[in-house]
C-alpha cells in the first residue's frame, strides 16, 4: 500500500493520460487493418493472434516504456502467452492491445484497445477505447 500512497493525484491523471494516448495510437493501426486482408495465427486452440495485435502491443509498450523506463510490463500477446505473471508492488501496466480479435478477423466493429495499471497490485487505472466506433471509456 505505501507505494501506491507515493503517487499523488497528478501522477494518476498523467498516467490516465498516457494511456489514453497509447490506446488511441493503437487504434489508428486497428483502423488501417479493419477492412484488409488478416494474417491469422493461433495462441492455443481457441484463441486467434494477427500482426495487427502484434503491431498495437509493441506500439503500447513503447509508448509506455517512453514514459516509464521503471514501470512493468504485461501483454496479452507476448507477456502472458508465455505463461502466468505475477503482479507485483511495483507500477505494471496490463494491456490487452486488441481485445477482441475474433470480430477484427470476421469484421465485426467490436473490438478495443484496454489498457490498465496496478500499483501496489491495486487496480490504479484503465482505459478500454474502441477504434472503429472511436470511443473511449477510462477510469481512474
Amino acid at each position: 500500500m505505501l507505494i501506491y500512497l507515493q503517487f499523488c493525484v497528478d501522477s494518476l491523471e498523467e498516467f490516465l493520460d498516457v494511456a489514453v494516448d497509447a490506446a488511441k495510437k493503437a487504434g489508428e493501426i486497428i483502423r488501417r487493418g479493419f477492412h484488409q486482408k488478416k494474417h491469422v495465427e493461433h495462441k492455443g486452440q481457441v484463441d486467434l493472434v494477427t500482426e495487427t495485435d502484434k503491431a498495437c502491443e509493441d506500439l503500447i509498450f513503447s509508448h509506455l516504456k517512453q514514459h516509464y523506463p521503471e514501470h512493468e510490463l504485461i501483454g496479452e500477446v507476448t507477456t502472458a502467452a508465455c505463461g502466468i505473471t505475477e503482479l507485483t508492488d511495483q507500477p505494471m501496466w496490463i494491456v490487452d492491445p486488441l481485445d477482441g480479435t475474433t470480430n477484427f478477423v470476421h469484421g465485426f466493429p467490436f473490438v478495443c484497445v484496454s489498457i490498465g495499471l496496478t500499483i501496489g497490485k491495486v487496480p490504479t487505472i484503465g482505459v478500454v477505447y474502441n477504434p472503429i466506433i472511436d470511443e473511449v471509456r477510462k477510469h481512474g
